[in-house]
C-alpha cells in the first residue's frame, strides 16, 4: 500500500463513549532502527488525530508474518488480532480470506463489537527493517488491523505512510504451537495412556508431568516443520503413561525453551525457533473416578428419600446389594419407604476411558413401633383412671385432641373425673432414631341421670302403694 493516507475527516475522538481507544505498552512496543530486544514508550493518538486503519488477513498454517511501515512522518502504529472473526469480519466464498470492517471499532478500550479483539503489538516505522510478528493461531485464517497516527504535538490531520505485510513461514524461525483435547486409553496392567493432539510449525516439543511414568516423566518429542518443508510435518501426538486414578498435569514446552520444566537436548535436525518460550502449553485433567456419597449414614424409612453427591465422574450407574433397596440407577436416590429396612452397600460405577467403581454403606432403620392400648375403648368419669400398655418403644409422649381430656405426657393415664366428657385422640410419640406416632380413639363416658321421684313424701299404712316416677336413665334398681 504505497503513499496511502488517512481519510479526509477520520479523526481521533478518545472521549467519545463509542470509540475504539486505541492502546500503547511500554513494555510491548519496539523500535525497529534499534534492534531486536528492545521496548520503548509510544504516544498514543489525540483528540483530533487523522487515524488510518488498514484490515489485512495472513492464511491458515504460516507460524509468523512480517509487516513493515515507512515514513517520513513521526508515525506511530498499534496492532490488534480479531480473536473472534466470526463477529468482526466476513470470510470469502473459499474460506481462505477474512474482510474486516473498522466500523465495527467501538466500545471503548480493547473492545471489538462484542470483545473480539486483542491488542497484538505496537512501534515506529522502518524503511528497512521488517517486524516479525507471531500468528496467535496458526491453523486458521488470522485477521489483523493495524492503526497508524502521527506522533507529533498537536492533532495531525494528514501524513502519507507505505505499508507492506507478508507471510513469514518462510523464514523458519518462529514457532508456534496449539494443543487439541486429550484422549485417554485404559491398559491392561493398570495404567492408561494419554494422548495429546498438538499441531504447530517450526520447534521440538516435549510434554513433562511429574506423575507420569515415562521415564524422565517426559514424552518422546515431536518434531514439527515448515509448512515449506518436504515432506511438512504440522501436526504430532504427546504421549504419556499414567497410573489409573493419577490426574494430569502437563507442561508441553519446546526443546529450546530458557524455562523448561525439565532439562532436554534439543535435537539438531529439528527447528531451532527465536520464540521458544513463546510455544507451550499446559493441559489438566483426571481420568473417570467414581467418588460419591450420600448426607448421612442411616436413613429412617419414614424420613427423606436421600440423593448422593457424586464428587468424581457423572453418568455413572448405582446398584445395591442384597435386594431389599429401592434406589434410582441413574440419580442413585433411595426410596427409604419402599425399602426393607436393613444394611445395603451401594455401588456407583463410572463410564469413561478407564470405568471405575466405589462403594458406600447405607442403612435404612425401620419406623420406631408406636403401639399402645388402653384396656377398654370408653371410660365413665366415675370410674378409674386407666394407664395404656405400650407394646411398642417405651419412653414416648403421650398427647390427646381436642382439648378437655386431662392426660398423663409420660404415663397416658388418663384423669377420667377431671375430664370432660366425650370423645378424643389420643397419640403417643416415640422419642427413638425414627419417631412415630400411634392413636388410638378414647371416650370419658358422663355419670348415669339416676333421677327419680314419688308423688309424695309421705303415704298413710292403709293408703295404696305408690310408685315412683324414673326421670333419669330407666332400667336401674331401686334399693331401701
Amino acid at each position: 500500500m504505497p503513499n496511502t493516507h488517512p481519510l479526509a475527516g477520520c479523526t481521533y475522538q478518545p472521549t467519545d463513549p463509542g470509540q475504539f481507544i486505541i492502546e500503547t505498552s511500554p513494555n510491548g512496543c519496539f523500535d525497529p532502527s534499534q534492534g531486536p530486544g528492545n521496548s520503548f514508550s509510544l504516544s498514543p493518538p489525540v483528540a483530533g488525530d487523522a487515524v488510518l486503519w488498514i484490515n489485512f488477513d495472513i492464511r491458515a498454517f504460516a507460524s509468523d508474518f512480517e509487516l513493515q511501515l515507512a515514513s517520513n512522518d513521526n508515525l506511530g502504529w498499534a496492532l490488534y488480532y480479531s480473536a473472534n472473526p466470526s463477529t468482526c469480519t466476513s470470510a470469502a466464498p473459499n474460506g481462505q480470506q477474512l474482510s474486516g470492517d473498522w466500523t465495527s471499532l467501538t466500545g471503548g478500550s480493547g473492545l471489538f463489537g462484542s470483545g473480539a479483539v486483542v491488542p497484538l503489538s505496537c512501534g515506529t516505522p522502518s524503511s528497512s527493517t521488517w517486524n516479525n510478528i507471531s500468528i496467535p493461531d496458526f491453523t486458521n485464517v488470522s485477521n489483523f488491523y493495524i492503526a497508524v497516527w502521527d506522533q507529533d504535538a498537536g492533532a495531525q490531520t494528514d501524513f502519507d505512510v507505505n505499508f507492506k505485510a507478508r507471510s513469514g513461514c518462510s523464514t523458519g524461525v518462529m514457532c508456534n504451537l496449539l494443543a487439541g483435547t486429550p484422549a485417554a486409553t485404559c491398559n491392561n496392567d493398570g495404567t492408561y495412556t494419554l494422548n495429546i493432539p498438538i499441531s504447530g510449525v517450526n520447534g521440538e516439543f516435549f510434554g513433562y508431568d511429574p506423575n507420569a511414568n515415562n521415564a524422565n516423566q517426559l514424552s518422546s518429542p515431536v518434531c514439527l516443520t515448515n509448512p515449506g518443508a518436504t515432506p511438512p510435518t504440522t501436526s504430532g501426538i504427546i504421549t504419556l503413561i499414567y497410573n489409573e486414578g493419577v490426574s494430569y498435569n502437563v507442561q508441553i514446552f519446546e526443546a529450546n525453551s530458557t524455562t523448561p520444566p525439565t532439562p532436554v537436548t534439543p535435537s539438531p535436525d529439528c527447528p531451532n525457533p527465536n520464540n521458544p518460550n513463546s510455544c507451550a502449553a499446559m493441559i489438566m485433567g483426571t481420568v473417570p473416578n467414581s467418588s460419591f456419597s450420600y448426607p448421612a449414614v442411616n436413613f429412617c424409612a419414614n424420613g427423606t428419600d436421600p440423593t448422593p453427591t457424586v464428587t468424581g465422574m457423572t453418568g455413572g450407574t448405582f446398584t445395591a446389594t442384597p435386594v431389599g433397596l429401592v434406589i434410582s440407577a441413574g440419580s442413585g436416590t433411595v426410596d427409604v419407604s419402599a425399602s426393607a429396612p436393613g444394611t445395603y452397600t451401594v455401588t456407583y460405577t463410572a463410564a469413561g476411558a478407564c470405568p471405575s467403581s466405589s462403594d458406600v454403606q447405607l442403612t435404612v432403620v425401620p419406623t420406631d413401633d408406636a403401639s399402645f392400648s388402653y384396656p377398654a375403648a370408653s371410660f365413665c368419669a366415675n370410674g378409674p383412671d386407666p394407664t395404656p400398655t405400650v407394646t411398642g418403644l417405651p419412653g414416648g409422649t403421650f398427647t390427646a385432641t381436642p382439648a378437655g381430656l386431662v392426660i398423663s405426657a409420660g404415663s397416658g393415664t388418663v384423669d377420667v373425673s377431671a375430664s370432660t366428657p366425650g370423645t378424643y385422640l389420643v397419640t403417643y410419640t416415640t422419642n427413638g432414631p425414627c419417631p412415630n406416632m400411634g392413636s388410638v380413639p378414647l371416650t370419658v363416658a358422663p355419670l348415669d341421670d339416676a333421677s327419680f321421684s314419688y308423688p309424695a313424701a309421705s303415704f298413710c299404712t292403709n293408703g295404696p302403694d305408690p310408685t315412683p316416677t324414673v326421670t333419669g336413665l330407666p332400667g336401674g334398681s331401686f334399693s331401701a
